[in-house]
């Protein structure tokens, strides 16, 4: 029988069935307390600065990779060779 043991969860092969079919079972690993992660409670101007902020940070990556993606496409080429003679320029 197939096992199968990951976020808190087990699968178990259904009898009878081809390979590839599994069954969730509802079984929570040792240790998994099954509480929510702890997230900051704020007020909506605080998480409007803090998204602002992030919102910043997320434009100058996208121009960091603009730019590596234009020097990328700058660099030189190299000459290819037919493998056939008389068959490329």
């Amino acid at each position: 029988m197939f096992e199968w043991a990951g976020a808190g969860r087990a699968a178990t092969a259904i009898p009878g069935h081809p390979a590839g079919l599994y069954q969730q079972a509802n079984v929570i690993d040792e240790g998994d307390t099954g509480a929510m992660p702890d997230h900051k409670v704020v007020s909506q101007q605080e998480w409007q600065a803090a998204r602002d902020e992030l919102l910043q940070r997320e434009k100058e990556h996208t121009r960091m990779a603009d730019e590596l993606a234009r020097q990328r496409r700058e660099l030189p080429w190299v000459a290819a060779c037919s493998p056939l003679p008389g068959t490329w320029r």
